[in-house]
C-alpha cells in the first residue's frame, strides 16, 4: 500500500505540472563573448547548470516561465525570466536594451575572466566570488550594482574577485574598456551605430553606417554621400528604401554588409570594428566570383605570397603590399584588401568582390544553422534573390538546403547540395574553405559573425551569394 501511495503522490505531481504549465527542456547560452563556468540555477532552489566552453546550459523538465540566477561562483550576476525552450542571454539582454549598460557588463566580464575584449570564449569557472568596490547596496545583483554605479556619474567599476585557489585580484572596469568591448561586440551590446567600410564593384572605397533605431543608412558611393531611410524587407536581412522609388537592395548583418543599387553596381563591405589594420603573419582562403580560389599569406613585413587556381590553371606569385590611409591594403595583381580581425578567424574583402578567410580547419557542428541569404549574379542586368537556407550535420560532413523567398524575376528556386569540407584541390589543402560538390563552386562560412559567401561559376555565368546566421535585432 506504501508503494501504491509513493507512486500515485509522484504520479500526481508530473500531472499537475503538465497540466498547469508548460513542462519542456531549456537550453541556452549566457555570452558575452561565450562564457564558460557561470553557474545556471532555478532561483530557490539547488539545481544549476555550469555552462560550457560554448556558453551552453541545459535544464530538462523545467517548467515555463522559469525564474534563473547566473553566478560567478557564489555571486550573483544577474536574474532573469525565461519564457521560452531556447533562450540567449547577453549583456543586451541583462541591460534591457540599455547599451551603455550592455558595454560595461560585457566588459566587466571579460576583465574578470581576463580576456581581451575581442576574446571569443571566457573562462570563469575559478571564480569564487566577486566584490564591487563603492556600491552602496552590495546585496543586490552584480549588473545591478553596476548600473546604479553608472546612474551615479561613476565611469569606473572596481572590484575585487576572489578565486577559488584563495587568490585575489583587483579588477578596473573603465569606459574605455566598455567602448572597446563595444565596437568588437556590437551584437551583445545592441550597439545602435554599426560602421561598416568595403569597396564598390568599381574598386572605390567606401564607408558606411547603419542607425538601428532610425532606421537610416549613410554611405559614401562615387564620391556622394549619401543617407536613406530603409524598411525591412524580409527577415532583418533584406531591406529596401523606405520610399519605394528605388529598386535598392540592402542585405545587412552584424559582420557583412551589400548594397545593390538596382543594376550591376553595388558595394561590399565588413563591419568595422578596429581603427588600425594589421597584417599579422596570417594565410587566409579566399573566392571570387570567377570561380577563383586560393590562398594568400599577408606578412607584416609588407609581403605577400599566394597560390591562384582558376580555369587558367595553377599559378604561385609572391610580392610587396602597400597600407594607404590606414584604411586598407593593396596587394598588386589583387586589387585593394579591407581587413577585418577576429578572435578566432580574422577575414577580408578584396575590391574585385573577393572574400578572404583565415585559414582554419572547420567542422559540419561550427556551421550547421539557419542562414537568410542574397543572391546576385555578376552581369549586367543581374537576377537577384533573396531567401532561407539551412546548414545541417550529416555525418562528418553537411549538406546546405536553399529556397528562394523572391526573385527579381518573378521567379524562385529550391535545392540541395552535399558540402565538402576543407578539400584537397589540386593537391592543395584548403582547410576552412567548404565545396559544394559536383560544382565549380565554394563557400567560406565565418562562425564568429556568421557570415557565409558563396561564388560560383558555371557555364561562364558568375554567382555571388552572401548570407548570415546572426540578423541585425
Amino acid at each position: 500500500m506504501k508503494r501504491i501511495f509513493v507512486g500515485f503522490f509522484f504520479l500526481l505531481v508530473f500531472f499537475m505540472y503538465s497540466c498547469s504549465d508548460d513542462v519542456a527542456t531549456v537550453k541556452g547560452t549566457v555570452e558575452a563573448s561565450y562564457l564558460k563556468g557561470v553557474n545556471v540555477c532555478l532561483q530557490g532552489t539547488d539545481t544549476c547548470k555550469k555552462t560550457d566552453e560554448n556558453g551552453q546550459f541545459e535544464f530538462k523538465y523545467m517548467v515555463l516561465p522559469a525564474h534563473l540566477q547566473l553566478k560567478l561562483g557564489n555571486t550573483i550576476l544577474a536574474e532573469i525570466t525565461v519564457n521560452k525552450k531556447d533562450t540567449r542571454i547577453t549583456p543586451k539582454v541583462l541591460a534591457g536594451d540599455n547599451e551603455t549598460l550592455a558595454s560595461y557588463i560585457g566588459a566587466f566580464l571579460h576583465n574578470a575572466a581576463g580576456c581581451d575584449m575581442s576574446a571569443d570564449t571566457c573562462d570563469l569557472s575559478n571564480i569564487d566570488n566577486i566584490t564591487i568596490k563603492d556600491a552602496d547596496n552590495k546585496t543586490e545583483v552584480l549588473t545591478k550594482q553596476i548600473e546604479t554605479l553608472l546612474k551615479a556619474g561613476q565611469s569606473d567599476i572596481e572590484c575585487s574577485v576572489d578565486d577559488t585557489d584563495n587568490k585575489t585580484a583587483e579588477i578596473k572596469t573603465t569606459k574605455e574598456d566598455a567602448d572597446k568591448y563595444d565596437k568588437f561586440n556590437p551584437e551583445m551590446t545592441g550597439k545602435a551605430q554599426l560602421p561598416m567600410a568595403g569597396f564598390s564593384f568599381g574598386g572605390e572605397f567606401s564607408t558606411l553606417t547603419y542607425d538601428k533605431n532610425n532606421k537610416k543608412l549613410t554611405y559614401t558611393f562615387e564620391n556622394d554621400n549619401i543617407t536613406q531611410t530603409l524598411q525591412n524587407s524580409y527577415k532583418n536581412v533584406i531591406f529596401k528604401d523606405s520610399d519605394n522609388e528605388t529598386n535598392n537592395l540592402y542585405f545587412l548583418s552584424y559582420g557583412l554588409d551589400v548594397f545593390q543599387n538596382g543594376d550591376s553596381d553595388f558595394i561590399f563591405a565588413l563591419q568595422n570594428t578596429t581603427d588600425n589594420i594589421t597584417v599579422d603573419n596570417k594565410t587566409y582562403n579566399y573566392i571570387e566570383p570567377d570561380g577563383t580560389i586560393g590562398k594568400i599569406s599577408l606578412y607584416s613585413d609588407k609581403t605577400w605570397k599566394s597560390t591562384i587556381i582558376n580555369s587558367d590553371g595553377e599559378a604561385e606569385e609572391s610580392g610587396n603590399w602597400e597600407l594607404y590611409n590606414n584604411q586598407y591594403i593593396e596587394v598588386p595583381g589583387y586589387g585593394k584588401v579591407y581587413m577585418q580581425p577576429g578572435p578566432k578567424r580574422s577575414s577580408f574583402i578584396i575590391s574585385s568582390v573577393g572574400y578572404g578567410l583565415e585559414a582554419k580547419e572547420i567542422t559540419a557542428d561550427d556551421i550547421v544553422g539557419t542562414y537568410y541569404y542574397f543572391t546576385t549574379d555578376v552581369a549586367e542586368n543581374p537576377v537577384i534573390c533573396y531567401g532561407k537556407a539551412q546548414i545541417t550535420k550529416t555525418g562528418d560532413s553537411a549538406k546546405l538546403s536553399y529556397n528562394d523567398a523572391w526573385c527579381s524575376d518573378g521567379s524562385s528556386d529550391s535545392g540541395s547540395y552535399d558540402l565538402e569540407l576543407n578539400p584537397t584541390i589540386d593537391d592543395i589543402k584548403f582547410s576552412g574553405t567548404i565545396k559544394l560538390k559536383d560544382m565549380n563552386a565554394y563557400m567560406l562560412v565565418n562562425p564568429d559573425t556568421g557570415v557565409s559567401v558563396l561564388t560560383a561559376n558555371e557555364d561562364g555565368d558568375h554567382t555571388v551569394l552572401v548570407g548570415t546566421s546572426k540578423p541585425i535585432q
